[in-house]
């Protein structure tokens, strides 16, 4: 119980977290940037693949509890793959941001005084 308990918590953080990342890029990186539009985007993708790593994660106890074993692998496959996106899709938005962060910080500090 305490397995399905932290995984509807986890739902609600990688809710949040998505959120959180998505504004920051907008907001750090130059709102209208094509850079701050595919960084924003990115978490929010990375949320779906989390949020779907959880499901597969539900499913994959509810399976366990009620003894139909045959399918148990394909539940942890499945977990696996949404996890796997998951985190090279933050590890993406990761560069992404700070090279974009970056970026922004070398154009302020060589724009000419007008």
């Amino acid at each position: 119980r305490h397995a399905e308990l932290s995984l509807y918590w986890d739902m609600g953080f990688a809710i949040a977290y998505g959120m959180f990342l998505s504004a920051l890029s907008r907001w750090s990186l130059s709102g209208r940037s094509r850079v701050a539009l595919v960084a924003a985007w990115i978490p929010i993708l990375a949320t779906i693949a989390d949020l779907s790593e959880n499901l597969f994660h539900l499913m994959f106890l509810d399976t366990i509890q009620n003894g139909a074993g045959i399918v148990v692998g394909a539940f942890v496959l499945g977990g696996f793959l949404f996890a796997s996106t998951k985190w090279c899709l933050l590890a993406s938005w990761s560069v992404l941001f700070l090279s974009g962060l970056a970026g922004r910080v070398f154009r302020h500090a060589v724009r000419k005084p007008d």
